[in-house]
Protein backbone atom coordinates (compact mmCIF):
# COMPACT_ATOMS: atom_id res chain seq x y z
CA UNK A 1 0.00 0.00 0.00
CA UNK A 2 2.65 2.48 0.63
CA UNK A 3 4.31 1.86 -2.59
CA UNK A 4 1.17 2.00 -4.72
CA UNK A 5 -0.24 5.21 -2.57
CA UNK A 6 -2.01 7.64 -4.39
CA UNK A 7 -0.12 10.69 -2.50
CA UNK A 8 3.08 11.00 -3.40
CA UNK A 9 3.94 12.11 -0.07
CA UNK A 10 2.70 8.23 1.33
CA UNK A 11 5.31 6.40 -1.59
CA UNK A 12 8.54 5.39 -0.74
CA UNK A 13 11.16 8.17 -2.07
CA UNK A 14 12.92 5.76 -4.33
CA UNK A 15 13.34 2.01 -5.10
CA UNK A 16 16.48 1.51 -2.37
CA UNK A 17 13.75 2.83 0.44
CA UNK A 18 11.40 0.46 -0.39
CA UNK A 19 14.83 -2.77 -0.41
CA UNK A 20 15.46 -1.07 2.36
CA UNK A 21 12.37 -1.16 3.99
CA UNK A 22 11.84 -5.07 2.79
CA UNK A 23 15.35 -5.96 4.57
CA UNK A 24 13.75 -4.64 8.00
CA UNK A 25 10.72 -6.80 7.59
CA UNK A 26 12.84 -9.71 6.54
CA UNK A 27 15.09 -8.88 9.85
CA UNK A 28 12.15 -8.46 12.35
CA UNK A 29 12.76 -4.74 12.67
CA UNK A 30 10.27 -1.74 12.82
CA UNK A 31 9.14 -0.72 9.27
CA UNK A 32 8.48 2.42 7.74
CA UNK A 33 5.28 1.54 6.10
CA UNK A 34 2.21 1.38 8.37
CA UNK A 35 -1.03 2.84 8.58
CA UNK A 36 -1.68 6.57 8.18
CA UNK A 37 -1.86 8.96 11.52
CA UNK A 38 -5.15 10.30 12.22
CA UNK A 39 -2.87 13.84 11.74
CA UNK A 40 -2.42 12.71 8.18
CA UNK A 41 -6.12 11.61 7.39
CA UNK A 42 -6.83 15.44 8.73
CA UNK A 43 -4.51 16.66 6.60
CA UNK A 44 -5.76 15.10 3.82
CA UNK A 45 -9.27 15.72 4.57
CA UNK A 46 -8.95 19.33 5.33
CA UNK A 47 -6.74 19.87 2.35
CA UNK A 48 -9.79 18.00 -0.31
CA UNK A 49 -12.26 20.25 1.80
CA UNK A 50 -10.57 23.07 2.71
CA UNK A 51 -13.73 25.13 3.81
CA UNK A 52 -16.60 22.40 4.56
CA UNK A 53 -14.46 20.90 6.70
CA UNK A 54 -11.29 22.27 7.38
CA UNK A 55 -11.80 24.36 10.12
CA UNK A 56 -13.99 21.40 12.02
CA UNK A 57 -10.77 19.06 12.23
CA UNK A 58 -8.37 22.14 12.70
CA UNK A 59 -10.61 22.51 16.24
CA UNK A 60 -10.92 19.55 16.82
CA UNK A 61 -7.10 18.91 16.82
CA UNK A 62 -6.66 21.17 18.97
CA UNK A 63 -9.55 20.77 21.49
CA UNK A 64 -8.21 16.79 21.64
CA UNK A 65 -4.80 18.34 22.37
CA UNK A 66 -6.34 20.72 24.95
CA UNK A 67 -8.28 17.69 26.38
CA UNK A 68 -5.14 16.20 26.98
CA UNK A 69 -3.57 18.77 29.00
CA UNK A 70 -6.19 19.03 31.15
CA UNK A 71 -6.82 15.40 31.78
CA UNK A 72 -3.21 15.28 33.27
CA UNK A 73 -3.87 19.01 34.46
CA UNK A 74 -6.71 17.90 36.59
CA UNK A 75 -4.83 15.11 38.99
CA UNK A 76 -4.59 15.96 42.53
CA UNK A 77 -1.51 15.97 44.69
CA UNK A 78 -2.18 13.26 47.00
CA UNK A 79 -2.41 10.46 45.00
CA UNK A 80 -0.68 12.02 41.79
CA UNK A 81 0.65 9.44 40.04
CA UNK A 82 -2.82 6.94 40.40
CA UNK A 83 -4.75 9.74 38.70
CA UNK A 84 -2.30 10.26 35.98
CA UNK A 85 -2.23 6.67 35.05
CA UNK A 86 -6.31 7.09 34.83
CA UNK A 87 -5.76 9.95 33.08
CA UNK A 88 -3.76 8.80 30.55
CA UNK A 89 -6.08 5.97 30.09
CA UNK A 90 -8.97 8.63 29.99
CA UNK A 91 -6.66 10.14 26.90
CA UNK A 92 -6.19 6.90 25.06
CA UNK A 93 -9.91 6.32 25.20
CA UNK A 94 -11.15 9.44 23.89
CA UNK A 95 -8.18 9.75 21.42
CA UNK A 96 -9.13 6.72 19.62
CA UNK A 97 -12.59 7.55 19.37
CA UNK A 98 -11.37 10.96 17.92
CA UNK A 99 -9.35 9.46 15.52
CA UNK A 100 -11.86 7.33 14.38
CA UNK A 101 -13.94 9.97 13.92
CA UNK A 102 -11.54 12.08 11.88
CA UNK A 103 -11.15 8.97 9.50
CA UNK A 104 -14.50 8.35 9.18
CA UNK A 105 -15.07 10.43 5.98
CA UNK A 106 -15.31 8.32 3.39
CA UNK A 107 -14.97 10.82 -0.18
CA UNK A 108 -16.28 7.59 -2.13
CA UNK A 109 -18.94 7.02 0.41
CA UNK A 110 -20.19 10.87 1.89
CA UNK A 111 -19.32 12.39 -1.40
CA UNK A 112 -16.77 15.51 -1.96
CA UNK A 113 -18.77 17.72 0.58
CA UNK A 114 -18.91 15.92 3.13
CA UNK A 115 -19.16 18.33 6.54
CA UNK A 116 -17.41 18.64 10.04
CA UNK A 117 -21.17 18.73 11.42
CA UNK A 118 -22.54 15.39 9.62
CA UNK A 119 -19.22 14.19 11.00
CA UNK A 120 -19.79 14.98 14.45
CA UNK A 121 -23.47 14.17 14.70
CA UNK A 122 -23.04 10.77 13.64
CA UNK A 123 -19.61 10.39 16.28
CA UNK A 124 -21.67 12.06 18.90
CA UNK A 125 -24.45 9.33 18.87
CA UNK A 126 -22.37 6.88 19.68
CA UNK A 127 -20.60 7.97 22.84
CA UNK A 128 -22.97 7.06 25.17
CA UNK A 129 -23.67 3.50 23.47
CA UNK A 130 -20.10 2.63 22.99
CA UNK A 131 -18.64 4.53 26.82
CA UNK A 132 -22.06 3.51 28.78
CA UNK A 133 -19.43 2.14 31.23
CA UNK A 134 -16.62 4.41 31.45
CA UNK A 135 -18.33 7.71 32.70
CA UNK A 136 -15.26 9.85 32.62
CA UNK A 137 -14.44 8.86 29.23
CA UNK A 138 -17.88 10.08 28.28
CA UNK A 139 -17.19 13.26 30.06
CA UNK A 140 -14.15 13.98 27.81
CA UNK A 141 -15.71 13.16 24.73
CA UNK A 142 -19.04 14.67 26.20
CA UNK A 143 -17.32 18.01 26.49
CA UNK A 144 -14.86 17.62 23.84
CA UNK A 145 -17.58 17.32 21.26
CA UNK A 146 -19.65 20.23 22.99
CA UNK A 147 -16.91 22.63 22.74
CA UNK A 148 -16.03 21.97 19.16
CA UNK A 149 -19.75 22.48 18.52
CA UNK A 150 -19.04 25.28 20.29
CA UNK A 151 -16.32 26.38 17.88
CA UNK A 152 -17.95 26.06 14.85
CA UNK A 153 -21.31 28.23 16.22
CA UNK A 154 -23.23 25.44 16.54
CA UNK A 155 -24.45 26.09 19.99
CA UNK A 156 -27.59 24.05 20.73
CA UNK A 157 -25.95 20.93 19.89
CA UNK A 158 -22.71 22.24 22.33
CA UNK A 159 -25.61 23.06 24.91
CA UNK A 160 -27.30 19.58 24.54
CA UNK A 161 -23.45 17.49 25.09
CA UNK A 162 -21.85 19.92 27.82
CA UNK A 163 -25.00 19.74 29.64
CA UNK A 164 -24.55 15.39 29.00
CA UNK A 165 -20.97 15.73 30.68
CA UNK A 166 -21.62 18.15 33.54
CA UNK A 167 -24.28 15.11 34.26
CA UNK A 168 -22.34 12.64 34.61
CA UNK A 169 -19.44 14.51 36.25
CA UNK A 170 -21.95 15.38 39.26
CA UNK A 171 -22.68 11.53 39.33
CA UNK A 172 -18.97 11.01 39.85
CA UNK A 173 -18.37 10.83 43.66
CA UNK A 174 -14.52 12.29 43.05
CA UNK A 175 -15.74 14.70 40.37
CA UNK A 176 -12.59 17.25 40.07
CA UNK A 177 -14.16 20.89 41.53
CA UNK A 178 -11.91 22.44 38.87
CA UNK A 179 -12.96 20.57 35.51
CA UNK A 180 -16.67 20.69 36.54
CA UNK A 181 -16.69 24.56 36.71
CA UNK A 182 -15.07 24.92 33.94
CA UNK A 183 -17.52 22.77 31.95
CA UNK A 184 -20.42 24.65 33.51
CA UNK A 185 -18.48 27.89 32.23
CA UNK A 186 -18.64 26.56 28.79
CA UNK A 187 -22.03 25.74 29.12
CA UNK A 188 -23.41 28.90 30.56
CA UNK A 189 -21.10 30.43 27.25
CA UNK A 190 -23.18 28.26 25.31
CA UNK A 191 -26.60 29.31 26.68
CA UNK A 192 -25.16 33.15 25.90
CA UNK A 193 -25.32 32.42 23.08
CA UNK A 194 -28.62 30.59 22.24
CA UNK A 195 -30.26 34.24 23.66
CA UNK A 196 -30.57 31.97 27.40
CA UNK A 197 -28.66 35.12 28.88
CA UNK A 198 -30.71 34.54 32.46
CA UNK A 199 -30.19 30.97 32.83
CA UNK A 200 -26.00 32.25 31.56
CA UNK A 201 -25.75 34.76 34.67
CA UNK A 202 -27.61 32.48 37.28
CA UNK A 203 -25.29 29.74 36.21
CA UNK A 204 -22.24 31.78 36.37
CA UNK A 205 -22.85 33.30 39.72
CA UNK A 206 -23.22 29.91 41.14
CA UNK A 207 -19.90 28.76 39.29
CA UNK A 208 -18.03 31.91 40.96
CA UNK A 209 -19.26 31.36 44.00
CA UNK A 210 -18.40 28.04 44.49
CA UNK A 211 -15.17 28.58 42.52
CA UNK A 212 -14.46 31.79 45.34
CA UNK A 213 -15.24 28.69 48.16
CA UNK A 214 -13.18 25.90 46.96
CA UNK A 215 -9.98 25.01 48.61
CA UNK A 216 -6.53 25.15 46.29
CA UNK A 217 -8.25 26.31 43.23
CA UNK A 218 -5.53 27.48 40.62
CA UNK A 219 -5.57 31.31 40.55
CA UNK A 220 -5.49 31.07 37.16
CA UNK A 221 -8.53 28.70 36.49
CA UNK A 222 -10.70 31.55 38.90
CA UNK A 223 -9.50 34.22 36.37
CA UNK A 224 -10.78 32.66 33.75
CA UNK A 225 -13.84 31.97 35.10
CA UNK A 226 -14.03 35.58 35.67
CA UNK A 227 -13.16 36.07 32.09
CA UNK A 228 -16.72 34.49 30.76
CA UNK A 229 -18.13 35.52 34.08
CA UNK A 230 -17.47 39.22 32.76
CA UNK A 231 -18.81 38.39 28.94
CA UNK A 232 -22.17 37.44 30.51
CA UNK A 233 -22.90 40.15 32.58
CA UNK A 234 -22.07 42.60 29.69
CA UNK A 235 -24.50 40.60 27.50
CA UNK A 236 -27.14 41.11 30.63
CA UNK A 237 -26.90 44.72 30.66
CA UNK A 238 -24.52 45.16 33.75
CA UNK A 239 -21.81 46.31 31.81
CA UNK A 240 -20.35 48.36 35.15
CA UNK A 241 -20.21 44.97 37.16
CA UNK A 242 -18.95 43.22 33.68
CA UNK A 243 -15.76 46.31 33.65
CA UNK A 244 -14.88 45.26 37.25
CA UNK A 245 -15.32 41.32 36.77
CA UNK A 246 -12.88 41.55 33.28
CA UNK A 247 -10.42 44.37 34.55
CA UNK A 248 -9.90 42.16 37.92
CA UNK A 249 -9.45 39.07 35.55
CA UNK A 250 -6.82 40.74 33.54
CA UNK A 251 -4.97 42.05 36.15
CA UNK A 252 -4.46 38.51 37.82
CA UNK A 253 -3.58 36.92 34.52
CA UNK A 254 -1.45 39.41 33.86
CA UNK A 255 0.31 39.06 37.07
CA UNK A 256 0.83 35.26 36.78
CA UNK A 257 0.90 34.32 32.86
CA UNK A 258 3.23 34.98 30.22
CA UNK A 259 1.19 37.48 27.45
CA UNK A 260 0.74 34.90 24.82
CA UNK A 261 -1.00 32.93 27.68
CA UNK A 262 -4.72 32.06 26.15
CA UNK A 263 -6.53 33.12 28.86
CA UNK A 264 -4.87 36.26 29.21
CA UNK A 265 -5.98 37.02 25.64
CA UNK A 266 -8.98 36.12 26.45
CA UNK A 267 -9.18 38.65 28.94
CA UNK A 268 -7.95 41.10 27.32
CA UNK A 269 -10.60 40.70 24.23
CA UNK A 270 -13.70 40.85 26.53
CA UNK A 271 -12.06 43.73 28.23
CA UNK A 272 -11.61 45.27 24.65
CA UNK A 273 -14.92 44.04 24.01
CA UNK A 274 -16.69 46.04 27.19
CA UNK A 275 -15.23 48.91 26.26
CA UNK A 276 -16.82 48.92 22.83
CA UNK A 277 -20.11 48.32 24.79
CA UNK A 278 -19.44 51.42 27.04
CA UNK A 279 -18.37 53.23 24.00
CA UNK A 280 -15.18 53.71 25.46
CA UNK A 281 -13.13 53.81 22.24
CA UNK A 282 -9.67 54.60 22.61
CA UNK A 283 -9.67 52.25 25.38
CA UNK A 284 -11.22 49.63 23.50
CA UNK A 285 -8.55 50.39 20.51
CA UNK A 286 -5.30 50.44 23.34
CA UNK A 287 -6.69 46.81 24.41
CA UNK A 288 -6.95 45.31 21.00
CA UNK A 289 -3.44 46.88 20.09
CA UNK A 290 -2.03 45.16 23.20
CA UNK A 291 -3.44 41.92 22.56
CA UNK A 292 -2.37 42.04 18.81
CA UNK A 293 1.38 42.58 20.11
CA UNK A 294 1.03 39.21 22.11
CA UNK A 295 1.08 37.55 18.97
CA UNK A 296 4.25 36.42 17.04
CA UNK A 297 4.56 36.05 13.15
CA UNK A 298 3.60 32.90 12.77
CA UNK A 299 0.23 33.27 14.64
CA UNK A 300 -0.91 35.78 12.65
CA UNK A 301 -3.92 34.67 10.19
CA UNK A 302 -4.95 32.15 13.22
CA UNK A 303 -8.15 32.39 14.82
CA UNK A 304 -7.75 34.25 17.59
CA UNK A 305 -5.60 37.21 15.63
CA UNK A 306 -8.39 37.56 13.28
CA UNK A 307 -11.06 38.22 15.67
CA UNK A 308 -8.68 40.79 17.75
CA UNK A 309 -8.20 42.41 14.13
CA UNK A 310 -11.59 42.20 13.24
CA UNK A 311 -12.45 44.17 17.09
CA UNK A 312 -9.64 46.75 17.09
CA UNK A 313 -11.29 47.39 13.56
CA UNK A 314 -14.78 48.11 15.23
CA UNK A 315 -12.84 50.16 17.72
CA UNK A 316 -11.43 52.56 15.16
CA UNK A 317 -14.89 53.12 13.68
CA UNK A 318 -16.34 53.57 16.97
CA UNK A 319 -14.08 56.39 17.32
CA UNK A 320 -15.03 57.33 13.94
CA UNK A 321 -11.84 56.38 12.09
CA UNK A 322 -13.85 54.51 9.14
CA UNK A 323 -11.43 54.75 6.76
CA UNK A 324 -8.77 52.88 8.89
CA UNK A 325 -11.59 50.59 9.31
CA UNK A 326 -12.30 50.01 6.16
CA UNK A 327 -9.51 48.03 5.21
CA UNK A 328 -8.40 46.18 8.15
CA UNK A 329 -12.59 44.94 7.74
CA UNK A 330 -12.45 43.93 4.34
CA UNK A 331 -8.72 42.24 4.87
CA UNK A 332 -10.51 39.69 7.79
CA UNK A 333 -13.26 38.93 5.39
CA UNK A 334 -11.25 37.98 2.58
CA UNK A 335 -8.99 36.15 5.11
CA UNK A 336 -10.80 34.57 7.82
CA UNK A 337 -13.57 32.87 4.53
CA UNK A 338 -10.48 30.31 4.45
CA UNK A 339 -9.55 30.12 7.81
CA UNK A 340 -12.35 30.78 10.28
CA UNK A 341 -15.31 29.36 7.51
CA UNK A 342 -17.76 32.28 5.77
CA UNK A 343 -20.12 31.80 8.25
CA UNK A 344 -18.17 31.99 11.95
CA UNK A 345 -19.30 34.54 14.26
CA UNK A 346 -16.34 36.42 13.97
CA UNK A 347 -17.24 37.43 10.42
CA UNK A 348 -20.54 37.63 10.97
CA UNK A 349 -20.05 40.35 13.46
CA UNK A 350 -17.86 42.21 11.01
CA UNK A 351 -20.40 42.63 8.38
CA UNK A 352 -23.14 43.49 11.24
CA UNK A 353 -20.62 46.50 11.86
CA UNK A 354 -19.11 47.53 8.03
CA UNK A 355 -22.20 48.94 6.94
CA UNK A 356 -22.02 51.90 9.68
CA UNK A 357 -18.59 52.30 8.08
CA UNK A 358 -19.56 52.29 4.72
CA UNK A 359 -22.39 54.74 5.61
CA UNK A 360 -20.03 57.39 7.27
CA UNK A 361 -18.16 57.53 3.91
CA UNK A 362 -20.97 58.04 1.78
CA UNK A 363 -20.85 54.54 0.45
CA UNK A 364 -24.85 53.78 1.07
CA UNK A 365 -24.89 50.96 -1.91
CA UNK A 366 -21.81 48.54 -0.03
CA UNK A 367 -23.79 49.75 3.50
CA UNK A 368 -27.31 48.32 2.30
CA UNK A 369 -25.97 45.43 0.83
CA UNK A 370 -23.60 44.23 3.98
CA UNK A 371 -26.52 44.60 6.35
CA UNK A 372 -28.95 42.91 4.30
CA UNK A 373 -26.51 40.06 4.33
CA UNK A 374 -26.10 40.25 8.06
CA UNK A 375 -29.28 40.06 8.69
CA UNK A 376 -29.36 37.08 6.79
CA UNK A 377 -26.41 34.99 8.28
CA UNK A 378 -27.83 35.98 11.84
CA UNK A 379 -31.31 34.34 11.08
CA UNK A 380 -29.74 31.64 9.87
CA UNK A 381 -27.11 30.57 12.13
CA UNK A 382 -29.52 31.89 15.41
CA UNK A 383 -33.19 31.46 13.72
CA UNK A 384 -35.84 33.90 13.97
CA UNK A 385 -36.69 35.73 17.27
CA UNK A 386 -33.08 34.96 18.53
CA UNK A 387 -30.65 37.54 19.85
CA UNK A 388 -28.74 37.30 17.64
CA UNK A 389 -30.88 37.61 14.49
CA UNK A 390 -32.63 40.58 16.58
CA UNK A 391 -29.63 42.69 16.75
CA UNK A 392 -28.72 42.10 12.90
CA UNK A 393 -32.33 43.46 12.60
CA UNK A 394 -31.97 46.58 14.46
CA UNK A 395 -28.00 47.44 13.03
CA UNK A 396 -30.33 47.33 9.60
CA UNK A 397 -33.25 49.20 10.78
CA UNK A 398 -30.91 51.71 12.29
CA UNK A 399 -28.89 51.74 8.59
CA UNK A 400 -32.58 52.42 7.14
CA UNK A 401 -33.50 54.92 9.26
CA UNK A 402 -30.13 57.01 8.49
CA UNK A 403 -31.23 57.07 4.86
CA UNK A 404 -34.48 58.21 5.75
CA UNK A 405 -36.48 54.68 3.85
CA UNK A 406 -38.86 55.46 6.78
CA UNK A 407 -41.32 52.81 5.31
CA UNK A 408 -38.79 50.01 5.05
CA UNK A 409 -37.63 50.82 8.37
CA UNK A 410 -41.10 50.82 9.73
CA UNK A 411 -42.39 47.27 10.07
CA UNK A 412 -38.75 46.16 11.19
CA UNK A 413 -38.71 48.23 14.10
CA UNK A 414 -42.37 47.47 15.02
CA UNK A 415 -41.53 44.12 15.50
CA UNK A 416 -38.41 44.83 17.11
CA UNK A 417 -40.58 46.56 19.41
CA UNK A 418 -42.53 43.67 20.31
CA UNK A 419 -39.95 40.90 20.47
CA UNK A 420 -36.87 42.52 22.11
CA UNK A 421 -38.39 42.92 25.39
CA UNK A 422 -39.73 39.20 25.61
CA UNK A 423 -36.14 37.69 24.23
CA UNK A 424 -33.42 40.46 26.14
CA UNK A 425 -36.31 41.92 28.87
CA UNK A 426 -37.83 45.07 28.96
CA UNK A 427 -34.85 46.80 30.93
CA UNK A 428 -32.11 45.26 28.83
CA UNK A 429 -30.12 48.38 26.94
CA UNK A 430 -30.38 46.79 23.43
CA UNK A 431 -34.07 46.71 24.05
CA UNK A 432 -34.39 49.91 24.71
CA UNK A 433 -31.72 51.11 21.89
CA UNK A 434 -34.71 49.68 19.84
CA UNK A 435 -37.44 51.09 21.53
CA UNK A 436 -35.89 54.37 20.88
CA UNK A 437 -35.26 53.52 17.22
CA UNK A 438 -38.90 52.63 16.35
CA UNK A 439 -39.95 56.06 18.59
CA UNK A 440 -37.58 57.87 15.78
CA UNK A 441 -39.27 56.14 13.34
CA UNK A 442 -42.58 56.99 14.10
CA UNK A 443 -41.65 60.57 14.73
CA UNK A 444 -40.26 61.23 11.66
CA UNK A 445 -43.15 59.45 10.04
CA UNK A 446 -45.60 61.91 11.57
CA UNK A 447 -47.17 58.82 13.76
CA UNK A 448 -46.75 61.56 17.14
CA UNK A 449 -48.92 60.01 19.13
CA UNK A 450 -47.33 56.40 18.89
CA UNK A 451 -43.90 57.27 19.33
CA UNK A 452 -44.93 59.42 22.26
CA UNK A 453 -46.14 56.16 24.06
CA UNK A 454 -43.04 54.41 23.13
CA UNK A 455 -41.07 57.19 24.56
CA UNK A 456 -43.28 57.14 27.74
CA UNK A 457 -42.30 53.10 28.12
CA UNK A 458 -38.85 53.85 27.82
CA UNK A 459 -39.23 56.62 30.78
CA UNK A 460 -40.84 54.33 33.23
CA UNK A 461 -38.41 51.68 32.28
CA UNK A 462 -35.15 54.22 32.81
CA UNK A 463 -36.83 55.12 35.96
CA UNK A 464 -37.07 52.36 37.60
CA UNK A 465 -33.76 50.68 36.80
CA UNK A 466 -31.81 53.79 36.58
CA UNK A 467 -33.55 56.23 38.21
CA UNK A 468 -34.31 59.88 37.58
CA UNK A 469 -30.94 61.92 37.48
CA UNK A 470 -29.36 59.12 35.49
CA UNK A 471 -28.23 61.08 32.00
CA UNK A 472 -30.00 58.48 29.59
CA UNK A 473 -33.46 58.71 31.67
CA UNK A 474 -32.83 62.96 31.43
CA UNK A 475 -32.21 63.01 27.66
CA UNK A 476 -35.20 60.40 27.04
CA UNK A 477 -37.28 62.64 28.92
CA UNK A 478 -36.40 65.86 27.38
CA UNK A 479 -36.64 64.13 24.34
CA UNK A 480 -40.44 63.08 25.08
CA UNK A 481 -41.10 66.65 26.24
CA UNK A 482 -40.44 67.97 22.95
CA UNK A 483 -42.72 65.71 21.28
CA UNK A 484 -45.38 66.20 23.69
CA UNK A 485 -45.08 70.14 22.94
CA UNK A 486 -45.62 69.48 19.29
CA UNK A 487 -48.86 67.16 20.05
CA UNK A 488 -49.78 70.54 22.23
CA UNK A 489 -49.45 68.49 25.43
CA UNK A 490 -47.78 71.39 27.07
CA UNK A 491 -48.96 71.10 30.93
CA UNK A 492 -47.20 67.16 30.46
CA UNK A 493 -44.17 68.69 28.88
CA UNK A 494 -43.47 71.68 31.05
CA UNK A 495 -43.71 68.96 34.36
CA UNK A 496 -41.33 66.65 32.58
CA UNK A 497 -38.89 69.15 32.16
CA UNK A 498 -39.27 70.78 35.15
CA UNK A 499 -37.93 67.22 36.15
CA UNK A 500 -34.99 67.12 33.89
CA UNK A 501 -33.64 70.55 34.95
CA UNK A 502 -33.93 69.34 38.67
CA UNK A 503 -31.75 66.59 37.78
CA UNK A 504 -29.24 68.54 35.61
CA UNK A 505 -28.19 71.47 37.94
CA UNK A 506 -24.77 71.95 38.42
CA UNK A 507 -23.73 68.93 40.54
CA UNK A 508 -25.27 66.72 38.09
CA UNK A 509 -22.18 66.66 35.90
CA UNK A 510 -23.68 67.23 33.06
CA UNK A 511 -21.47 69.22 30.44
CA UNK A 512 -23.34 73.17 30.71
CA UNK A 513 -24.12 72.74 27.07
CA UNK A 514 -26.74 70.36 27.58
CA UNK A 515 -27.83 72.11 30.93
CA UNK A 516 -28.63 75.10 28.37
CA UNK A 517 -30.41 72.85 26.11
CA UNK A 518 -32.62 71.53 28.84
CA UNK A 519 -33.30 75.21 30.28
CA UNK A 520 -34.32 76.35 26.54
CA UNK A 521 -36.66 73.29 26.64
CA UNK A 522 -37.96 74.15 29.91
CA UNK A 523 -38.73 77.67 28.57
CA UNK A 524 -40.48 76.79 26.03
CA UNK A 525 -42.84 75.30 28.20
CA UNK A 526 -43.24 77.50 30.31
CA UNK A 527 -44.34 79.96 28.04
CA UNK A 528 -46.99 77.37 26.03
CA UNK A 529 -48.85 77.27 29.83
CA UNK A 530 -48.82 80.97 30.65
CA UNK A 531 -46.20 80.89 33.32
CA UNK A 532 -43.45 83.95 31.58
CA UNK A 533 -41.88 84.88 34.39
CA UNK A 534 -40.66 81.96 35.12
CA UNK A 535 -40.09 81.27 31.56
CA UNK A 536 -37.96 84.43 31.09
CA UNK A 537 -35.41 82.86 34.04
CA UNK A 538 -35.44 79.69 31.89
CA UNK A 539 -34.32 81.24 29.14
CA UNK A 540 -31.99 83.53 30.77
CA UNK A 541 -30.44 80.55 32.43
CA UNK A 542 -29.79 78.74 29.05
CA UNK A 543 -28.11 81.85 27.58
CA UNK A 544 -25.45 81.69 30.41
CA UNK A 545 -24.87 77.93 30.00
CA UNK A 546 -24.42 78.01 26.44
CA UNK A 547 -22.61 81.43 25.31
CA UNK A 548 -21.17 82.14 22.05
CA UNK A 549 -23.31 79.03 20.10
CA UNK A 550 -25.35 81.41 17.36
CA UNK A 551 -27.89 78.49 16.40
CA UNK A 552 -28.35 78.28 20.56
CA UNK A 553 -28.70 82.03 20.69
CA UNK A 554 -31.05 82.22 17.44
CA UNK A 555 -33.45 79.60 19.25
CA UNK A 556 -33.56 81.39 22.73
CA UNK A 557 -34.10 85.01 20.41
CA UNK A 558 -37.18 83.36 19.01
CA UNK A 559 -38.45 82.09 22.47
CA UNK A 560 -38.12 85.54 23.46
CA UNK A 561 -39.80 86.98 21.03
CA UNK A 562 -42.97 84.77 21.70
CA UNK A 563 -42.65 85.03 24.85
CA UNK A 564 -43.07 88.60 24.50
CA UNK A 565 -46.11 88.80 22.23
CA UNK A 566 -47.71 86.68 24.99
CA UNK A 567 -46.67 89.42 27.45
CA UNK A 568 -47.94 92.23 24.89
CA UNK A 569 -51.43 90.25 23.79
CA UNK A 570 -52.17 89.55 27.59
CA UNK A 571 -51.61 93.68 28.36
CA UNK A 572 -55.35 95.17 29.22
CA UNK A 573 -56.65 98.12 26.65
CA UNK A 574 -56.08 100.99 28.69
CA UNK A 575 -52.50 100.27 29.62
CA UNK A 576 -52.09 99.89 25.24
CA UNK A 577 -53.77 103.40 25.34
CA UNK A 578 -51.83 105.00 27.45
CA UNK A 579 -49.10 103.71 26.48
CA UNK A 580 -49.14 105.19 23.31
CA UNK A 581 -50.17 108.44 24.40
CA UNK A 582 -47.06 108.38 26.81
CA UNK A 583 -45.02 107.47 23.74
Amino acid sequence: RKATAVDAVRRYDSAAAMADDLERLADGRPVAARPPSWSYIASRLIRRRPVSFGLGAIALAAILALSLVAAFGFATASDQRDAALVAEARATEASAFLRGMLASPDPDIDGPNVRVIDVLDRSARQIDLLHADDPLVAIDLHSTIGWTYAALSQHQQAVRHLTDAIAIARRQANADTAELLLLESSLADSELETGRIAEALSRMEDVLARATAAPRLPEQILASLLVNYGEVLRNAGRTDDALAALETARNSLAAITDPSNQEYRAALSALGRNYLEESLAEDAREVFTTLLATFDAEEQQSPNWLTARSNLAIALATEGRHKEAIPIYEEVLATGADVLGSQHATLRRIRSTLPDSYFAIGDAENALATARRAVGEATEAHGLGTVGELVALNNYAVLLLRLDRLDEALPITRRLATEMPDVLGSDHPRTLIGLRNHASVLDKLGQDNEAAAVLSSIVDIQQATLGDAHFDTIVTKNNLAHLLETLGRSKEAAELMRGVVDHSGPDSGLPPPARGIFQLNLGRSLISIGELDQAESALNLALELFPGNKSHEAKVQDARARLNAMRSAARPKHEETSDAVGT
